[in-house]
């Protein structure tokens, strides 16, 4: 029906036809089309009995019309289907609304090869519905085409929403003009998980005087994951991008700011991060960049190279600096990096007694010099073993094996060095080593003895005084203890477990361990009149279930997340761990530093809430930072920082640059409250710079929620930035919010923190920042595009295919029955060379009777997978110790009932093995086990047992594309099929005759 009323279109318009045509899918039937024609159609696989069109030579319309009317009936045919057609498009004219729930009136749907669902109920951003499209292979497009081009004069901006699903797609945004031509793409890259609203002006999309059609088209040569679409618009002019729905009703929840409470200076050192590359900290303006962790505790800046300890088998690993060192090492280059970012350097300096002793890639447990081992390395590391055998660790070591014996002139032989590379005071902030309560466990090859009160104050002593001496004006941080039980106990009191009375804190008057070492630092002061110790440093790793270091989760744990943010400051909050008491960390540690050593500071200089790939984690982290500047925290330094694209990065934005032009929140902080601690949270200060009111409103629920922000004497306007769920990309310009009575009324999105900034340096309303919303557009060099307006891939390239519905799980948890793990099941979900390691466990009596054996279960959470085809994939392989054990793979959904899938045997190397579901799966939690297969007497080696990249992908198969017809009138529509058929009959026939007559 289409093809005939084209055909009738391209009569009236004498344009040129095409002389072959292709098949193409076309209301998901097969039938032919040109294959010139400017819509750009690409062949489907296979198409039910095409029936072929042909001319002869290089007919015009108008000659073909002419060799037609010598049918008079055909004629009058044509001329009756040609005056309804164009009554139709009459009838049927677009306008500037494309999709909004529905397709917009006057628009048709040519897509292809792409599966189409204009009646998506989830996601949704605005109304009731959305617009679903998955790609089923490259270069395919959704395409939609009007039947009445519209000016682009009128019609100057295109806006739309776009949720990312899974994510990874590459899109180019392409118009179409009144002539059929395809003008510059534009192209996009939808984020992952969230909605993100992009508008561009016509004029970056080839700015064609008549808009015929717009494509959303395939950018990256294979098929991909589904993607939404909501509200696609052509309009005349730039609306601010749609909020989230204002509620109904009166505010539910009151925050109000004192703007003459002024309390205390926030330091700009809370904002840290560790090992932050150069990038980060040049956009974020990063005011402290930390080297430290378990690495640097044994980190030689002589010859470059640091001991991984019990983080990869007690290994020394060079660094790949060796040309000028010691200048130009992996140290020298940080602290270079943070010169040139303008970042202040905290630097670890070790105080264990131990370095690499030079570059060898050695090891402290060599299993050619002590035996085998319970776990080894691999690769140049194969020789190094874990320390343990049979389960009990290696003490007959020695430490010379690796390293080499060092004292504090070590490090005061590094300053004199860094001061001559860098520029006196280049380092000011010296951490007294790291975590040294764990010494006795991560490096134990060194220092296998736990460290008690005495121990640790007498090194602080000896290393602060030497830097103190070294540079007078540098700044010292100690004793940097792992966390909870730390704070008052020494390691030889955890080693005795006797927590009930303990034997090193009772030898030091009962006194909790870091109040005696507070005391212990005033006591040296006052005695040599030298002030050893600037920072009380401690790290805080949340303890609650699934929270530190971790992914997101389902909301129970996201919740919990939230909530465990008030350890840190709430007398009222009982943490929700084996912890059990109220810890308001603090509160609590200025009490103790009030108490023992007044003016000390503080320094959490390792944290991590998690969820750092989820919003959930960005509003985390942004409470976080705000209650580390309202309750005077002077330094704290984020572990395992979050990339540029991944939305926690987006809390540290909103206090460092929140405006892509470098504005940051205030210094001072102001008193504000809420009704609702549990859902709202407001952190406020003033900007000395410019006087500015700066505030962060922190959503920290699962709904929007409607407030009244009330600021006494405050009237105008705040300029309005916010990050929610609507753009996980970037931080969003709201725009001016009135303030009325010294009061602010907004809707606050659910999971969200918006910022507001009043008077200081407010951005012009005429002339909108470089929206983070709307990218410009890609130059030639970026963004490398096709030799034609829809390429198709060369046959004999074969792209690597992705899932038509890449629904991708990982583990979310494991159980080890039986065996040991190096490692957790956190390392199987990527392939990043970090495997986890499952290792034999061996019964103990006669030799010949001892069986060696493992049985290990991960679990993982399916979801909305009915009807999907799921296929389980690892990549996995077997190191013998001797007896060459095989390890079976099974699956199970109720945890007792096992089936077996595969079984891995002593192959040695990483081997990627697929196993697919039988259909049938439904949402729940699937358990995934594996144990050996020989546990026979004398088979007793502990074999070892590599997994990575453990994943379950979900499949659809798919579906055929649904096309929206061209409407006709009820009471035409039975007559123009007729008129349709005799118009197909009589042409066939005319061109049946005309091929007799030439033969």
């Amino acid at each position: 029906m289409f093809w005939v009323l084209k055909i009738v279109r391209m009569i009236g318009k004498n344009e040129r036809f095409p002389q072959d045509f292709e098949t193409i899918n076309v209301f998901g039937w097969g039938s032919q089309i040109p294959s010139d024609y400017k819509k750009e159609y690409r062949k489907t696989s296979a198409a039910p009995r095409p029936i072929r069109l042909s001319t002869r030579g290089n007919c015009t319309g108008g000659d073909m019309l002419k060799r037609i009317l010598s049918t008079t009936l055909l004629a009058t045919c044509c001329l009756f289907v040609a005056l309804i057609f164009l009554s139709n498009r009459t009838v049927q004219g677009a306008n500037g609304v494309i999709y909004d729930d529905a397709l917009g009136a006057g628009w048709n749907n040519y897509s292809w090869n792409t599966t189409v669902d204009f009646d998506n109920s989830d996601p949704v951003r605005i109304g009731e519905r959305s617009l679903s499209a998955r790609y089923e292979t490259g270069w395919v497009g959704l395409y939609f085409d009007t039947n009445t081009p519209l000016s682009s004069s009128t019609f100057s901006t295109l806006g739309f929403w776009i949720h990312g699903g899974f994510g990874g797609q590459t899109i180019r945004v392409t118009l179409i003009d009144e002539s059929e031509n395809w003008q510059t793409p534009y192209t996009i890259t939808p984020t992952a998980n969230g909605w993100t609203y992009y508008e561009i002006p016509v004029s970056q999309l080839g700015n064609p005087a008549h808009i015929g059609g717009l494509v959303f088209q395939e950018g990256a040569g294979y098929a991909q994951a589904t993607f939404y679409l909501d509200d696609v618009k052509l309009f005349d002019e730039s609306p601010p991008p749609p909020t989230s729905t204002p509620l109904p009703g009166e505010p539910t929840h009151f925050l109000s700011v004192d703007v003459t409470d002024e309390r205390h200076t926030i330091s700009p050192l809370i904002y840290g991060m560790s090992f932050a590359d150069e990038e980060k900290s040049a956009e974020l303006n990063l005011p402290l960049n930390r080297w430290g962790g378990n690495a640097v505790t044994r980190y030689n800046w002589q010859n470059d190279s640091s001991n991984r300890a019990n983080d990869y088998f007690y290994a020394n690993v060079p660094n790949n600096n060796s040309d000028t060192l010691p200048v130009g090492s992996g140290a020298d280059l940080f602290i270079a990096q943070n010169q040139r970012t303008d970042s202040t350097t905290l630097l670890t300096v070790p105080m264990i007694g131990w370095t690499p002793k030079d570059r060898a890639e050695s090891c402290g447990f060599s299993i050619s010099k002590y035996g085998a081992q319970d776990g080894a390395g691999s690769g140049t590391y194969a020789d190094c073993g874990n320390g343990y055998q049979n389960g009990q660790p290696i003490t007959i070591n020695d430490p010379t094996d690796t390293s080499v014996a060092i004292d504090e002139t070590f490090v005061q032989d590094w300053m004199t060095h860094l001061n001559t590379q860098h520029g006196a005071n280049a380092v000011t902030h010296y951490s007294l080593d790291n975590e040294p309560m764990l010494w006795h466990q991560t490096h134990r090859d060194v220092h296998p003895e736990p460290v008690g009160y005495d121990e640790i104050r007498d090194l602080s002593v000896r290393y602060g005084a030497t830097i103190k001496a070294t540079d007078p004006s540098a700044q010292t941080l100690g004793p940097g203890v792992w966390g909870w039980t730390a704070y008052d106990y020494s390691a030889v009191d955890a080693v005795s477990e006797q927590w009930t009375n303990p034997p090193d804190r009772n030898a030091h008057g009962g006194t909790p361990f870091l109040q005696w070492y507070l005391q212990e630092m005033a006591a040296h002061e006052q005695s040599t009149g030298t002030r050893i110790l600037d920072y009380l440093d401690l790290h805080f790793y949340p303890q609650q279930p699934g929270v530190t270091l971790l992914p997101a989760g389902d909301r129970a744990t996201q919740e919990l997340r939230l909530r465990s943010t008030r350890a840190l400051w709430d007398s009222e909050y009982t943490d929700e761990s084996w912890i059990n008491t109220p810890i308001q960390l603090v509160p609590r540690m200025q009490g103790w530093i009030d108490a023992n050593y007044p003016d000390t500071k503080i320094a959490i200089t390792e944290y991590n809430f998690g969820g750092i790939e989820h919003i959930n984690g960005a509003v985390t982290q942004a409470e976080v930072l705000g209650i580390f500047g309202r309750e005077g925290v002077d330094l704290a330094v984020l572990w395992d920082a979050p990339t540029l694209n991944q939305p926690t990065i987006n809390a540290f934005r909103a206090y460092l640059n929140y405006d892509g032009n470098g504005s940051q929140f205030g210094d001072v902080s102001l008193g504000a409250t809420t009704s609702h601690r549990d859902d709202l949270s407001v952190f406020a200060a003033r900007r000395s710079s410019d006087d500015a009111l700066t505030l962060v409103v922190v959503n920290k629920s699962f709904e929007n929620i409607k407030a009244e922000l009330a600021m006494a004497g405050v009237n105008g306007s705040a300029d309005t930035y916010q990050y929610s769920a609507a753009n996980l990309s970037n931080i969003q310009r709201l725009g001016l919010t009135p303030i009325t009575d010294g009061a602010i009324v907004a809707t606050l999105p659910a999971q969200s923190f918006t910022i507001l900034v009043i008077g200081g340096t407010v951005a012009p309303t005429t002339t909108p920042p470089a929206p983070t919303a709307t990218p410009l557009p890609p130059t030639a060099t970026s963004t490398p595009l096709p030799p034609t307006a829809t390429p198709e891939p060369t046959p004999t390239t074969i792209l690597p295919p992705l899932p038509t519905l890449p629904s991708i799980f990982v583990a979310v948890g494991e159980q080890t029955t039986s065996g040991t793990v190096n490692g957790d099941y956190t390392d199987t979900h990527v392939d990043d060379d970090l495997p986890e390691l499952l290792i034999e466990q061996r019964t103990n009596g006669a030799p010949a009777n001892r069986i060696s054996y493992l049985e290990h279960t991960w679990e993982i959470e399916l979801e909305s997978v009915d009807g999907a085809e799921l296929l389980f994939s690892a990549d996995t392989w077997h190191v013998s110790q001797g007896d060459g054990d095989s390890f079976q793979f099974s699956y199970s959904t109720d945890g007792v009932n096992f089936n077996d899938m595969f079984v891995v045997a002593d192959n040695g190397s990483a081997t990627r093995i697929a196993f697919p579901f039988p259909s049938g799966m439904s949402d729940g939690t699937l358990y995934v086990r594996v144990i050996d297969l020989d546990r026979t007497p004398g088979n007793s080696a502990n074999d070892q047992l590599y997994v990575d990249e453990l994943i379950i992908e979900a499949f659809r198969t798919p579906t055929a594309v649904r096309v929206q017809q061209i409407n006709t009138s009820h009471y035409t529509a039975p007559f123009l099929l007729v008129v349709t058929f005799g118009l197909l009959t009589l042409s066939l026939a005319v061109v049946s005759r005309q091929r007799r007559r030439q033969s």
